[in-house]
Protein backbone atom coordinates (compact mmCIF):
# COMPACT_ATOMS: atom_id res chain seq x y z
CA UNK A 1 0.00 0.00 0.00
CA UNK A 2 2.84 2.44 0.75
CA UNK A 3 4.82 1.08 -2.25
CA UNK A 4 7.71 0.21 0.01
CA UNK A 5 9.37 -3.08 0.88
CA UNK A 6 9.62 -3.51 4.65
CA UNK A 7 13.00 -5.09 5.31
CA UNK A 8 14.83 -6.08 8.45
CA UNK A 9 18.50 -6.75 9.02
CA UNK A 10 19.57 -3.68 7.05
CA UNK A 11 22.77 -1.94 8.09
CA UNK A 12 20.64 1.18 7.76
CA UNK A 13 19.64 2.22 11.26
CA UNK A 14 20.20 5.96 11.66
CA UNK A 15 20.78 6.36 7.90
CA UNK A 16 17.30 6.50 6.35
CA UNK A 17 14.29 8.63 7.15
CA UNK A 18 10.97 6.80 7.37
CA UNK A 19 9.74 6.45 3.80
CA UNK A 20 13.18 6.69 2.18
CA UNK A 21 14.32 3.94 -0.15
CA UNK A 22 16.78 1.36 1.14
CA UNK A 23 19.11 -0.61 -1.12
CA UNK A 24 16.70 -3.57 -0.96
CA UNK A 25 13.82 -1.31 -2.09
CA UNK A 26 15.83 -0.22 -5.11
CA UNK A 27 16.82 -3.79 -5.87
CA UNK A 28 13.15 -4.79 -5.92
CA UNK A 29 12.17 -1.74 -8.01
CA UNK A 30 14.72 -2.63 -10.68
CA UNK A 31 13.81 -6.32 -10.57
CA UNK A 32 10.10 -5.64 -10.94
CA UNK A 33 10.69 -3.12 -13.74
CA UNK A 34 9.15 -0.22 -11.83
CA UNK A 35 12.06 2.15 -12.43
CA UNK A 36 15.83 2.40 -12.80
CA UNK A 37 18.21 3.81 -10.20
CA UNK A 38 21.13 5.48 -12.02
CA UNK A 39 22.69 6.35 -8.65
CA UNK A 40 23.04 2.64 -7.87
CA UNK A 41 25.95 1.88 -10.19
CA UNK A 42 26.19 -1.83 -9.41
CA UNK A 43 22.46 -2.42 -9.75
CA UNK A 44 22.22 -0.38 -12.93
CA UNK A 45 25.15 -2.20 -14.51
CA UNK A 46 23.55 -5.56 -13.73
CA UNK A 47 19.91 -4.55 -14.23
CA UNK A 48 19.31 -7.28 -16.81
CA UNK A 49 20.46 -9.97 -14.35
CA UNK A 50 18.32 -8.51 -11.58
CA UNK A 51 15.26 -8.40 -13.83
CA UNK A 52 15.87 -11.96 -14.94
CA UNK A 53 15.93 -13.08 -11.31
CA UNK A 54 12.57 -11.35 -10.70
CA UNK A 55 10.96 -12.42 -13.99
CA UNK A 56 8.77 -15.17 -12.54
CA UNK A 57 7.28 -12.74 -10.02
CA UNK A 58 7.10 -9.80 -12.40
CA UNK A 59 4.84 -11.63 -14.84
CA UNK A 60 2.77 -13.19 -12.06
CA UNK A 61 4.03 -16.71 -12.69
CA UNK A 62 5.17 -17.26 -9.12
CA UNK A 63 4.37 -15.77 -5.76
CA UNK A 64 7.38 -14.52 -3.77
CA UNK A 65 7.13 -17.26 -1.12
CA UNK A 66 6.81 -19.97 -3.76
CA UNK A 67 9.97 -18.68 -5.42
CA UNK A 68 11.83 -18.65 -2.10
CA UNK A 69 10.77 -22.26 -1.48
CA UNK A 70 11.99 -23.25 -4.93
CA UNK A 71 15.33 -21.52 -4.39
CA UNK A 72 15.76 -23.12 -0.96
CA UNK A 73 16.24 -19.70 0.63
CA UNK A 74 18.26 -19.79 3.83
CA UNK A 75 19.21 -17.36 6.59
CA UNK A 76 21.02 -18.04 9.86
CA UNK A 77 17.95 -16.87 11.78
CA UNK A 78 14.43 -17.05 10.29
CA UNK A 79 12.65 -13.85 9.33
CA UNK A 80 8.97 -13.68 10.32
CA UNK A 81 6.31 -12.26 8.01
CA UNK A 82 2.77 -11.65 9.30
CA UNK A 83 -0.20 -10.24 7.42
CA UNK A 84 -3.75 -9.38 8.52
CA UNK A 85 -6.40 -7.02 7.17
CA UNK A 86 -4.72 -3.58 6.90
CA UNK A 87 -1.54 -4.96 8.49
CA UNK A 88 1.88 -6.22 7.43
CA UNK A 89 4.82 -7.01 9.71
CA UNK A 90 8.38 -8.26 9.26
CA UNK A 91 10.89 -8.94 12.02
CA UNK A 92 13.64 -11.23 13.22
CA UNK A 93 13.70 -12.70 16.71
CA UNK A 94 16.68 -13.23 18.96
CA UNK A 95 19.98 -11.41 19.47
CA UNK A 96 22.18 -12.75 16.64
CA UNK A 97 23.06 -9.38 15.13
CA UNK A 98 26.29 -7.70 14.12
CA UNK A 99 27.36 -6.13 17.45
CA UNK A 100 29.20 -3.28 15.73
CA UNK A 101 26.49 -1.99 13.38
CA UNK A 102 22.94 -1.28 14.50
CA UNK A 103 20.35 -2.95 12.25
CA UNK A 104 16.68 -2.39 11.60
CA UNK A 105 15.29 -5.38 13.49
CA UNK A 106 11.71 -5.18 12.28
CA UNK A 107 8.90 -3.08 10.93
CA UNK A 108 5.13 -3.00 10.70
CA UNK A 109 2.68 -1.17 8.47
CA UNK A 110 -0.92 -0.69 9.60
CA UNK A 111 -3.41 1.17 7.43
CA UNK A 112 -0.57 3.05 5.74
CA UNK A 113 1.31 3.99 8.93
CA UNK A 114 4.80 2.52 9.34
CA UNK A 115 6.53 1.69 12.63
CA UNK A 116 10.05 0.38 13.13
CA UNK A 117 12.40 -1.10 15.70
CA UNK A 118 14.38 1.00 16.43
CA UNK A 119 11.90 3.86 16.28
CA UNK A 120 12.13 5.82 13.00
CA UNK A 121 14.89 3.37 12.01
CA UNK A 122 17.10 5.02 14.62
CA UNK A 123 17.10 8.35 12.82
CA UNK A 124 18.33 11.20 14.99
CA UNK A 125 19.94 9.00 17.65
CA UNK A 126 23.39 8.75 16.02
CA UNK A 127 23.91 5.15 17.06
CA UNK A 128 24.63 3.50 13.72
CA UNK A 129 28.24 2.48 14.47
CA UNK A 130 27.82 2.07 18.22
CA UNK A 131 28.65 -1.36 19.64
CA UNK A 132 25.98 -3.46 21.30
CA UNK A 133 23.58 -6.09 19.96
CA UNK A 134 19.80 -5.59 20.24
CA UNK A 135 17.29 -8.25 21.22
CA UNK A 136 13.85 -8.87 19.72
CA UNK A 137 11.34 -10.97 21.67
CA UNK A 138 7.97 -12.02 20.31
CA UNK A 139 4.86 -12.47 22.44
CA UNK A 140 1.27 -13.22 21.30
CA UNK A 141 0.25 -9.62 20.62
CA UNK A 142 3.52 -7.84 19.96
CA UNK A 143 7.27 -7.63 19.42
CA UNK A 144 9.51 -6.19 22.13
CA UNK A 145 12.74 -4.54 20.95
CA UNK A 146 15.50 -3.90 23.51
CA UNK A 147 18.78 -2.18 22.68
CA UNK A 148 21.78 -0.78 24.56
CA UNK A 149 21.85 2.02 21.95
CA UNK A 150 18.26 2.99 21.12
CA UNK A 151 15.09 3.34 23.16
CA UNK A 152 13.03 0.19 23.69
CA UNK A 153 10.05 -0.24 21.37
CA UNK A 154 6.98 -2.48 21.35
CA UNK A 155 5.35 -3.12 17.97
CA UNK A 156 1.81 -4.45 18.09
CA UNK A 157 0.83 -7.67 16.29
CA UNK A 158 -2.68 -8.84 15.38
CA UNK A 159 -4.02 -11.84 17.32
CA UNK A 160 -3.37 -15.23 15.75
CA UNK A 161 -7.05 -15.65 14.82
CA UNK A 162 -6.95 -12.51 12.64
CA UNK A 163 -3.76 -13.34 10.74
CA UNK A 164 -4.08 -14.24 7.07
CA UNK A 165 -0.38 -15.08 6.74
CA UNK A 166 2.23 -16.09 9.30
CA UNK A 167 5.45 -17.57 7.92
CA UNK A 168 9.10 -18.00 8.77
CA UNK A 169 11.52 -17.46 5.90
CA UNK A 170 14.99 -18.95 6.13
CA UNK A 171 16.61 -21.12 8.75
CA UNK A 172 16.66 -24.93 8.38
CA UNK A 173 13.12 -25.18 6.93
CA UNK A 174 13.42 -22.62 4.11
CA UNK A 175 9.83 -21.36 4.33
CA UNK A 176 7.52 -22.54 7.10
CA UNK A 177 3.79 -21.78 7.27
CA UNK A 178 3.01 -21.24 10.96
CA UNK A 179 -0.74 -20.86 10.44
CA UNK A 180 -0.88 -24.33 8.89
CA UNK A 181 1.09 -25.69 11.84
CA UNK A 182 -1.38 -24.05 14.23
CA UNK A 183 -4.48 -25.58 12.56
CA UNK A 184 -6.79 -27.22 15.13
CA UNK A 185 -6.91 -31.01 15.19
CA UNK A 186 -9.92 -32.73 13.65
CA UNK A 187 -12.64 -33.87 16.11
CA UNK A 188 -11.73 -37.19 17.65
CA UNK A 189 -8.21 -37.13 16.24
CA UNK A 190 -5.56 -38.49 18.62
CA UNK A 191 -3.11 -35.93 20.02
CA UNK A 192 0.20 -35.67 18.13
CA UNK A 193 3.16 -37.56 19.64
CA UNK A 194 5.49 -35.56 21.84
CA UNK A 195 8.36 -36.25 19.44
CA UNK A 196 6.94 -36.93 15.94
CA UNK A 197 8.88 -39.65 14.18
CA UNK A 198 11.12 -40.27 17.19
CA UNK A 199 9.75 -42.93 19.58
CA UNK A 200 10.96 -42.52 23.13
CA UNK A 201 14.07 -44.47 23.99
CA UNK A 202 13.62 -47.26 26.55
CA UNK A 203 15.10 -46.51 29.92
CA UNK A 204 18.44 -48.20 30.52
CA UNK A 205 18.57 -50.47 33.53
CA UNK A 206 21.47 -50.46 35.91
CA UNK A 207 23.55 -53.63 36.31
CA UNK A 208 21.97 -54.10 39.75
CA UNK A 209 18.45 -54.23 38.24
CA UNK A 210 19.60 -56.61 35.51
CA UNK A 211 20.94 -59.17 37.99
CA UNK A 212 18.06 -58.72 40.41
CA UNK A 213 19.81 -56.82 43.23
Amino acid sequence: RTRRIITCGDRSADLLEAGEKSWQDRFADIGMGRRDWPSEKILSARASLVRAAFEAMRVGGKRPLDLLRELGFRTLVPVRVVEAPDFKGVWRNGSRWNPATQPVCGGTEKAGTESYAPKNRGKGSSGHRSKGAPTVTEFPTGIRYESPIYDSVTLELPPLALRTKDVEIGGPDGVRDLLAAAAPAAPGAPPPPAHPGSPPKPERKSWREKVGF
